[in-house]
């Protein structure tokens, strides 16, 4: 009979160097019994090499890139069940109640697999509807993203965290998730790309993921390491087969699904290259009347201001812009004189007046002068206003904006158009921890500002205050 020790060097040389693969299995076959060693390396012989490496990595925290329909999900599962062997527990985020089920489907098949390759200590004990118990009294448990792992402590993995945001700001369940792993537990997260300008797609391009060992699974890396044998394809027939079923011959929409490319969702608002094809390395033009909008920040969001320039042609150029990093009268009013003040004397300023900002908004009114301050309450049909006429002016290439500035062509990618349950359009954009893309709400006040021609507006001349 082979010695299990040897058969777990075995299993473990396909993503280790032999030296580490040696001492790893050593290290267990001086922990462990045989018979937990045997049952380990026969059932880590059913995973894809990438899976295998997702499964064993240690690190407190690691982040997925993946294609769809590869197997990652699974890999998941696995990591969650031998988690549980360690009498770890496991709480996995998913996006709805379907997705919860189908990942715990699959940590119920990995846990019973692992019983049947002959492990006690892996042994599951009961199933319900959203957990699974071990008889050595660890658990894999399922949450909604509502949740965010709230309450609970042990190894978190967000499953497609680029699709959270319909019922519940994205943030949350990361400050939830983090929350619960804080005491060394591991953090996991993985995703299927949903487009530019999301929390995932800000997660993945900055540095909030600079200390999270970071894998790339394409569809392509995955049908190397075998995942079309599952299906009994060839590789190319696997792979013509997800194009032609989950991209529908589409070769953008293959991209995104199956090679990992951030490229724009369906109902992102303004597409990518119609904002790259405004951006100037210097912004700036010397003459014209300055307009601006003030997106008054609520509880945690930032206060901005945007003054844009409207030169001769009618192309408006963003020529400043200036952020507060909390709602404050006082700062408000500071935005607002320096909109009014030298060198820019702007002819009109478009605040935002809902919630908090109605106050502020009548004040600025009182102030400046009802002709100069226009209040923008905040409805569907507002926005909508808004943010189709600034999406006209990115499409049609009458506005500039700086090629530097990096935050504000994420936000300005962010902004989607969703069809709610009752069937009404809502433009919006998802919470980060940089604010709900303030900045390009801004630009579209001040874009909404100088929209009507200019013999149509009072110019009552440089601000007297």
């Amino acid at each position: 009979m082979v010695d299990p020790t040897e058969l777990l060097c075995f299993q473990f040389s396909r993503i280790y160097n032999p030296w580490e693969a040696e001492n790893k299995a050593n290290l267990l076959a001086s922990a462990l019994p045989q018979r937990e060693i045997y049952a380990l390396a026969k059932w880590f012989s059913n995973c894809l090499t990438y899976q295998l490496r997702w499964i064993l990595d240690n690190s407190r925290a690691a982040a997925m890139l993946k294609g769809r329909q590869i197997g990652a999900s699974h890999a998941s599962a696995c990591a969650a069940v031998l988690w549980a062997f360690w009498q770890e527990d496991t709480y996995i985020i998913s996006t709805d109640e379907k997705t919860a089920t189908d990942v715990l489907e699959k940590a119920w098949l990995a846990a019973k697999a692992l019983e049947g390759c002959g492990s006690l200590l892996g042994k599951p004990k009961k199933r319900t509807q959203t957990e699974i118990l071990f008889e050595n009294g660890a658990k894999v448990k399922v949450l909604p993203s509502t949740s965010a792992a709230r309450g609970y402590s042990g190894n978190v993995i967000l499953d497609e965290a680029a699709y959270y945001g319909r019922t519940v700001k994205p943030a949350d369940v990361w400050d939830g998730a983090a929350a619960a792993t804080i005491h060394g537990h591991k953090l996991r997260v993985q995703s299927t790309p949903n487009g530019v300008g999301n929390w995932f797609h800000q997660f993945w391009t900055t540095d909030r993921s600079k200390n999270y060992q970071k894998y790339v699974i394409t569809l392509d890396q995955a049908i190397r390491d075998g995942i079309h044998t599952l299906s009994g394809l060839a590789p190319d027939a696997f792979r013509e087969h997800i194009f032609s079923t989950l991209a529908q011959n589409d070769k953008r929409l293959f991209a995104q699904l199956a090679q990992c490319s951030f490229l724009d969702s369906e109902d992102q608002l303004i597409p990518t290259e119609s904002i790259e094809n405004c951006q100037v390395n210097n912004c700036q033009w010397p003459e014209g009347p300055y307009y601006a909008g003030l997106d008054i920040g609520r509880t945690a969001d930032r206060t901005e201001l945007v003054i844009v320039r409207v030169a001769p042609d009618g192309t408006r150029w963003l020529m400043k812009d200036s952020t507060k990093g909390r709602t404050d009268v006082d700062d408000i009013f500071s935005l607002a004189d320096t909109a009014f003040g030298h060198p820019y004397y702007c002819k009109k300023l478009c605040v935002d007046a809902t919630g908090l900002g109605a106050f502020p908004a009548e004040n600025l009114q009182k102030r400046y002068g009802a002709f100069r301050v226009e209040p923008v309450v905040f409805t569907l049909k507002s926005k909508e206003e808004l943010a189709t006429g600034m999406a006209l002016a990115f499409n049609t290439g009458t506005v500039r904006i700086p090629k530097a500035d990096d935050k504000l062509f994420k936000e300005l990618c962010s902004i989607r158009r969703e069809v709610t349950d009752a069937g009404n359009v809502r433009y919006d954009a998802p919470h980060t921890p940089e604010g709900h893309a303030d900045k390009a709400w801004a630009l579209a006040l001040a874009l909404y500002g100088c929209s009507k021609p200019l013999n149509q507006m009072i110019d009552l001349g440089p601000s007297r205050w």
